[in-house]
């Protein structure tokens, strides 16, 4: 006798937001989760940080050379809502475990209230399909915490609504750097 069990993949739709209206529509595929705050996430996947997750960082005392790897970005996303593409950089890991260089010895982000906009909304990962309707996927590196559901234990409302409002402040605040600092990122 074989048990089959839910196998959730990367990539998978959870569900879309229009950030104009700020409706969510939740798509088929029902997950649940909840953050152990493990440090996983931190030891398993090269964590994208931003030209503003970087000035966060910095705005706590830290030096550019403690928070990347390396000084040139790789391209993440093809296009963003401002119809340019989107620099990002590895942060920097340590060296024998190869963990981001914020995780704390207890586990836990050393960084957590300023972490980088990836960790804010793992396990999940946005696209803009359109100007203002954001596709929100299940990250490719899967959490293992992340449970598919068939019905009732669902969570992907409240997600999607935490990822709409994560969204929107992020994009505020690149509007706010853009209007001062133009569009030369």
């Amino acid at each position: 006798m074989s048990i089959e069990l839910p196998v959730i993949e990367g990539g998978t739709e959870i569900g879309r937001i229009d950030l104009k209206s700020g409706e969510v529509t939740v798509a088929p595929n029902l997950v649940s989760w909840s953050c152990c705050m493990d440090g996983d996430c931190c030891r398993r996947f090269q964590i994208p940080v931003t030209d503003f997750d970087i000035l966060r960082i910095e705005e706590q005392g830290y030096e550019l050379d403690q928070i990347v790897s390396e000084e040139s970005p790789f391209i993440r996303m093809p296009k963003n809502q401002f119809g340019s593409v989107e620099k990002n950089y590895p942060i920097k890991r340590k060296p024998f475990d190869n963990s981001c260089t914020f995780l704390a010895d207890d586990g836990k982000c050393g960084i957590h209230p300023f972490r980088p906009f990836s960790c804010r909304i793992y396990p999940f990962q946005y696209r803009f399909d359109e100007d203002d309707i954001v596709r929100i996927t299940i990250h490719e590196t899967v959490c293992h915490k992340l449970q598919k559901e068939e019905d009732g234990g669902s969570q992907n409302r409240e997600f999607l609504e935490y990822l709409r409002d994560e969204l929107v402040a992020e994009l505020d605040i690149r509007d706010t750097y853009f209007e001062k600092y133009g569009n030369s990122m």
